[in-house]
């Protein structure tokens, strides 16, 4: 989600899930070779010029079994991100 769109800073918010399957048990032999996943991240993209952005925050991403097995080791991440974003066309035009 990304919000304020055309202003010149925008905070925003994703999250994603998912599934991880794996050939050999993960983190623990009384683990589950099927694992879930959940990533989320929250940050603000600020304008630099017409056709550049910088966007910058912080994410989690977290994977276990979710109790499947009685076993549940899992892990968790957290990092900062930064990115520069290249529009391909200008703002407020067709071109």
């Amino acid at each position: 989600m990304l919000w304020r769109d055309g202003k010149a800073w925008k905070p925003y918010f994703t999250a994603k899930g998912g599934l991880i399957a794996f050939a050999n048990k993960a983190l623990s032999s009384d683990a589950s070779y099927l694992n879930f996943s959940l990533q989320e991240s929250v940050g603000v993209q600020v304008r630099l010029h017409d056709r550049w952005d910088f966007r910058a925050g912080v994410s989690d991403f977290h994977f276990s079994d979710g109790f499947v097995v009685p076993s549940n080791p899992g892990i968790d991440e957290m990092a900062y991100t930064a990115a520069l974003c290249y529009h391909l066309r200008r703002r407020g035009t067709g071109d």
